[in-house]
């Protein structure tokens, strides 16, 4: 337990007390008495003296013990600033750190938003031109709808056109057939009125004789008469199975919802 001045000047003991109250009621009689003896008075002074010099050794002791811890304090005083300066050393060193990682945090983020703001535009870039596109593929199939369509019409009029052109040639076809089966009439009655007359004077060793003379000509004509009346017969076949199935033109939209 530390100890104060005031404490340790207590601790001097009472008979120094005595002699000073003593030597108050002596120098008293220094002055008032006439039969004081100087003797004793200088022994007290001497008494004093030693009082006095045990005391300033004692205080000196105190002091001592109080100027060393005086100075263990200063060294742990020393010590914790000695901390203080490498703490705050740190620190300034942490936050130099800091602020050099929250610069490159800032300037990475500052590129990031860069490249996103540019990203974005390139979005919003190719967004355009995919709607440009839509676009440009909507015409064009309403273009190619609008062709189809066109089309389509094109072949039903040629094929109106061809069905008037073959009826008309089958009306032709039919009016000379009957024109020719009108022609060919009277020379069939022709024949059949003169062939009783022949086969009277016709003789029979010539008829013998000259049977056929021109074999090959006649079947090749029959040939071709037969060959042109089965093809007209062909025609006219194909031309009413076409007449017969009604070819309407259809219509489709030329906008597709």
């Amino acid at each position: 337990m530390r100890s104060s001045p005031e404490t340790m000047i207590t601790r001097i003991p009472t008979p120094v007390r005595e002699d000073a109250m003593d030597s108050v009621f002596k120098t008293w009689k220094l002055y008032d008495n006439p039969f004081y003896s100087s003797s004793s008075l200088s022994q007290q002074n001497q008494h004093q003296r030693k009082a006095f010099i045990w005391d300033l050794n004692f205080i000196k002791v105190f002091m001592e013990s109080e100027l060393g811890k005086a100075r263990a304090e200063i060294k742990e005083v020393k010590a914790e600033l000695e901390y203080e300066r490498k703490a705050r050393r740190r620190a300034e060193l942490l936050n130099k750190r800091l602020a050099k990682d929250v610069e490159e945090e800032r300037i990475s983020r500052e590129v990031e938003e860069m490249q996103n703001n540019q990203l974005l535009k390139e979005i919003s870039f190719a967004k355009s031109e995919m709607i440009r596109m839509k676009r440009n593929l909507e015409e064009e199939r309403r273009m190619h709808r609008l062709a189809d369509v066109l089309r389509e019409e094109r072949v039903q009029m040629k094929m109106m056109d061809a069905r008037l052109f073959l009826e008309e040639k089958i009306s032709e076809l039919e009016q000379g057939e009957r024109e020719r089966n009108r022609m060919m009439k009277p020379k069939v009655l022709e024949r059949a009125c003169s062939s009783p007359g022949r086969r009277t004077w016709e003789n029979q060793q010539i008829k013998k004789g000259i049977k056929n003379p021109f074999p090959r000509v006649m079947r090749a004509l029959r040939s071709k008469s037969e060959k042109w009346g089965s093809k007209l017969e062909c025609q006219k076949v194909q031309l009413k199975i076409l007449l017969k199935q009604k070819t309407t033109p259809r219509c489709t939209p030329l906008f597709s919802s």
